[in-house]
């Protein structure tokens, strides 16, 4: 067991610690403040207990006026079945524990490695829970996984094996790998590959031929019927315009003022009898010819002059716009064109089976005589166009200087007769062609590549497996490296695969016994609702155990454990497993365990402290030591008064750093702030139905003022200092951040309240207003 600390210097706050003096029992507790080295104490035994220097290192004083790398941690601790110390020096232990001990810590580092860091439940969580509870046996997995990383190289040189064999384009990788090394040479198969496509571009020729046929344009109409009927109407139109249109335009001028007019009476008979009557009164409205009413007959003589000259300026507009227009649109130059078009077209078909037909039924002829019918019928139609163009021009330009007066529509029935002339003879060039246009449409279709792309499509195909042949022989050696290489990993993966299975099932029993002995234990220290269990999980490179929790029979994510577990919950699990371990110890390797445990139950949970201390006294004479460390007197009294023979140390802090000492059970007996602690988790927990409200100003005083002994040490405030003064001198001097310092005041102010205010609180009120309080000392102050 260990017997002594003997040295503890430059690690943590422990500048030279000398404890040689002060011997450890079977059973010993340590008592500490928190900051004075409880946990640097458990990570130099853990460092021990592993062989980790980096651990003792990481936490290596800082020395005001020292280069870190001057500073070196020195460690000495004696054990009972060693004649010499072990010693840290020069950044290592220079020895081991021997065959008959082993070290086992439970402190807060045991807790994030193999329950939760933080808030989360992650996989590397699962791996050390796994290393932790299956101990020697995760050896057998180790070196599973040392086959497993071999598997992973041989699969990535497999892979690169592949990559290089694809980058050869060739197609179907499996298929590929698995064809059979070709008989034939590189020579030989080159020259099929060059016999292959000497016979695609004789094929490819015959397609072009055949395609080149069925592009092959059919033959044009020549143009669309002429037509002259809108353009005679307007014409006519034009001509027909005379004085009457004037006269009906300002009648309609009358009328509209007759219907305004006074006397509508005496305006009809004027309009019969003349201007005879005109005399002092209108003959139109019957009123005084004033000065008024000769300007209304001037407005309506102007009137009549404005639609007259009207008049003449549009129909000119229309004269001009006739005269531009073209009578018969119609050009023997493009007619022409498209006739010696169809005959190229024509003599395009070369073909003996086409030109045979076309020959049979003299199809070049009847065009050219069809077209010469157009011919003739255009001339005619452009002589009887320019004698019908030369009257329209006559009387256009008659019509031009004259517009008022009526002149006599023209004739244009010759011209007509001429145009429906045309007309028959473009039709009959249009019947003409259609039975040709027959022949060649129903010869491009007779024209059938489909055979000749198939044989294509075959060529290639032989081709492309020649090809891929003669890469098959030039990369024989990289594919034969492929397919060994992979038999091998099958076989091998097979292999473990096996024993994988076989462990896993060997360790089934063990795991077990081992959760339904943490269900036992979490149940007998308090959590009854939870039922914890494993699952497998093989998503890396380590089959491990997951952490399964029920809580109420509703199994729970484990993504959401942080917001299930209450810290003391969460302390509470990880000491069942580490005690489930220890429990599950065969006898002899029990004997040799040392147990080091920091804190093994949060201060505040008086009930645990008491359930654990049972277990552990039952555990107590088949195991080698019990060594417990503790920021809290409560638990230190509660171990000496459980166990018959007990050790007491206590860390504590002067000038030089932290020290060890001698401690009593009277030292360690709770004090008036510890009753009172009990009696206000009490009323929290719901132990007691006791109002102590009245209770909480006191009790958060007294826990700041322990809490910052030392910094209110060096501000020079002592108890006469009120408590408002020390949370402003301790935030002011950095000690204490500005949302803390918001917060004692908060309660400081409101517990100040007279005892009369505080008992109108409900009593939920005082209890919820309690719990939120102590929770605010125990996580954030």
């Amino acid at each position: 067991m260990l017997e002594r600390i003997q040295k503890i210097e430059n690690v943590g706050n422990y500048s030279r610690a000398l404890a040689g003096r002060l011997p450890l029992g079977r059973v010993s507790v340590i008592y500490g403040e928190n900051r004075n080295g409880k946990s640097t104490l458990c990570d130099i035994l853990y460092s021990l207990s592993i062989n980790d220097p980096q651990l003792v290192l990481d936490r290596k004083s800082v020395v005001q006026g020292q280069e870190p790398d001057a500073i070196n941690p020195q460690i000495e601790l004696k054990f009972s079945d060693r004649q010499q110390a072990i010693k840290f020096r020069n950044s290592e232990w220079d020895s081991q524990l021997s065959e008959e001990s082993n070290l086992y810590i439970f402190d807060h580092g045991f807790i994030h490695r193999n329950v939760m860091a933080g808030t989360k439940y992650s996989r590397e969580n699962s791996t050390n829970f796994s290393g932790f509870i299956l101990g020697e046996s995760i050896a057998a997995f180790d070196a599973l996984e040392v086959r497993n990383q071999q598997l992973r190289i041989d699969r990535q040189t497999l892979s690169k094996h592949k990559e290089e064999l694809e980058g050869h384009e060739i197609g179907d990788f499996t298929a590929f790998v698995e064809l059979p090394a070709p008989a034939k040479t590189l020579d030989e198969l080159d020259a099929d590959i060059q016999a292959s496509k000497q016979a695609q571009e004789q094929i490819a020729t015959q397609i072009t031929n055949i395609t080149q046929i069925t592009q092959r344009s059919n033959l044009n109409c020549l143009s669309n019927d002429v037509s002259i009927a809108a353009i005679l109407e307007e014409i006519n139109n034009c001509l027909a315009l005379s004085m009457v249109n004037v006269h009906n335009a300002s009648k309609a001028i009358v009328a509209e003022h007759k219907n305004k007019v006074n006397k509508k009476e005496l305006f009809n008979g004027w309009a019969a009898s003349g201007v005879e009557h005109v005399d002092e009164d209108c003959p139109f409205c019957g009123q005084e010819l004033g000065a008024d009413a000769q300007e209304l007959i001037e407005s309506y003589r102007t009137a009549f002059d404005d639609t007259f000259q009207k008049f003449v300026r549009n129909t000119k507009v229309e004269v001009t716009r006739l005269r531009a227009k073209a009578l018969v649109d119609v050009n023997l130059e493009r007619l022409t064109e498209k006739h010696e078009q169809n005959v190229t077209t024509l003599e395009t078909y070369f073909e003996d089976t086409i030109k045979e037909k076309l020959n049979e039924l003299d199809y070049e002829a009847t065009l050219a005589q069809r077209f010469e019918s157009v011919t003739e019928a255009f001339k005619a139609l452009i002589d009887e166009a320019v004698t019908t163009n030369n009257a329209i021009v006559t009387a256009l330009a008659e019509k031009y200087d004259a517009p008022y007066n009526f002149i006599n529509s023209i004739s244009f029935d010759d011209l007509q007769s001429n145009i429906d002339a045309f007309n028959g003879a473009i039709q009959s060039y249009t019947d003409a062609i259609k039975p040709v246009n027959s022949l060649l449409t129903e010869f491009k279709a007779g024209q059938n590549v489909a055979d000749l792309r198939e044989r294509k499509r075959l060529e290639a195909a032989s081709e492309a497996n020649i090809t891929l042949s003669r890469k098959r022989l030039n990369l024989d050696a990289v594919c034969n490296q492929y397919n060994n290489l992979k038999v091998q990993i099958n076989v091998d993966k097979a292999s473990y695969d096996a024993e994988k299975e076989a462990l896993e099932l060997a360790q089934e029993a063990f795991l077990n016994t081992y959760f339904v002995t943490i269900n036992e234990l979490f149940n007998r220290i308090g959590s009854t609702d939870f039922d914890i269990s494993r699952k497998v999980n093989r998503g890396g490179t380590r089959t491990v155990y997951d952490l399964e929790v029920k809580f109420k029979r509703k199994l729970v994510d484990n993504s959401k454990l942080h917001c299930l577990f209450s810290e003391s919950d969460r302390r509470a699990l990880a000491l069942c497993i580490f005690l489930a371990k220890i429990e599950r110890l065969p006898d002899e390797d029990k004997a040799k365990a040392i147990l080091v445990m920091d804190d093994p139950v949060t201060s505040f949970d008086s009930e645990r402290i008491s359930s654990i201390l049972r277990i552990l006294h039952a555990l107590e004479p088949s195991i080698k030591q019990i060594i417990i460390t503790t920021h809290y007197k409560g638990m230190a009294s509660a171990v000496m008064r459980k166990f018959v023979d007990v050790n007491a140390l206590k860390i504590y802090q002067d000038e030089t750093g932290s020290k060890f000492g001698e401690t009593t059970k009277a030292e360690m007996t709770a004090t008036p702030h510890d009753e009172r602690y009990s009696e206000i988790m009490d009323f929290v927990k719901r132990r007691t139905q006791e109002n102590h409200i009245g209770k909480l100003r006191l009790f958060i005083e007294d826990e700041m003022r322990q809490r910052y002994k030392l910094p209110l040490s060096n501000l020079s405030l002592t108890a006469r200092d009120t408590f408002s003064q020390c949370i402003d001198a301790l935030r002011d001097g950095n000690y204490m951040d500005a949302d803390t310092a918001h917060s004692l005041h908060d309660f400081r102010t409101t517990l100040n309240e007279t005892g009369h205010e505080l008992a109108e609180w409900s009593f939920e009120d005082s209890r919820t207003y309690a719990e939120g309080m102590m929770e605010f000392i125990y996580k954030k102050l």
